[in-house]
């Protein structure tokens, strides 16, 4: 998408904490882009790619020692649901798919 100045924006899965009884539990951060910037240039608006600085209304100590590494930042309500689990099935292939064989050489298992 693209980030406009003043916009408001969401940051997930955002804060993350712990229950008394052990459950994950994910706040997601509220804010509003004050500033753009790409290398010396500021910018009134950003597209995907490259590296963009984004200024945010957010308490710098959320920001302290690379806690933000990971998050996703986009329009309020744009934002996909966070998961704290993930089950993944898997199965064997019978032969090995992209491999190349001589020719008339049976394709191994």
């Amino acid at each position: 998408g693209v980030l406009r100045m003043g916009q408001e924006i969401e940051v997930r899965p955002g804060i993350i904490t712990k229950d008394g009884e052990g459950r994950v539990k994910c706040i997601p951060v509220y804010s509003r882009v004050v500033s753009l910037f790409a290398e010396q240039n500021e910018l009134q608006y950003a597209v995907p790619g490259g590296l963009i600085g984004v200024g945010l209304t957010v308490d710098p100590t959320l920001t302290r020692a690379d806690r933000l590494v990971g998050q996703v930042l986009g329009e309020v309500g744009a934002l996909p649901d966070v998961y704290s689990e993930l089950e993944i099935n898997f199965f064997l292939l019978r032969r090995l798919l992209g491999v190349r064989s001589k020719e008339g050489e049976k394709q191994s298992k």
